[in-house]
């Protein structure tokens, strides 16, 4: 690892960043149905970690039976926090902020340093440009009562 990268990483940690649970969905403790849907989730032990996090809007939905509260976020992690962690964030893991659960609905990889592939350089490069340096985590608000979990505060 090198110089910039530790210097960012510690900026990153230190200064902006914010402290998430994070809970792995654990497919060897889940039961499945014939079709490959599970109503009772189960999660290994959760993992604290820090991420800069994205609020998108919150928007409510009125529905007959009442009003209901939506919102989209994205949790931006450091892919050497997340090794270090032996953490690969996947759909369907569960992120703890602000006492509100978020489920991933997605990631993305392809922030890339200097907005280069170094896959699809035309000449080796010594620099690091091209680096995949983080994991995005596209995530929605998902009812607690949802999982089966145990509060962790």
């Amino acid at each position: 690892m090198n110089f910039k990268l530790l210097v960012n990483r510690s900026f990153i940690n230190n200064k902006v960043s914010t402290e998430v649970i994070y809970y792995k969905l654990s497919l060897e403790d889940t039961k499945f149905d014939i079709y490959g849907e599970s109503k009772s989730k189960m999660y290994k032990q959760p993992v604290l970690t820090t991420c800069i996090v994205d609020r998108l809007p919150q928007t409510n939905n009125e529905e007959v039976y009442g009003s209901d509260t939506a919102r989209n976020i994205n949790f931006n992690f450091l892919k050497a926090d997340l090794a270090l962690l032996s953490l690969v964030p996947e759909k369907g893991d569960i992120i703890t902020w602000n006492e509100s659960y978020f489920e991933v609905g997605n990631t993305v990889e392809d922030q890339l340093l200097g907005g280069k592939d170094p896959n699809y350089a035309l000449e080796p490069t010594l620099n690091e440009f091209g680096a995949s340096l983080s994991i995005i985590c596209e995530c929605h608000l998902i009812n607690v009562n949802r999982l089966n979990l145990v509060q962790a505060r």
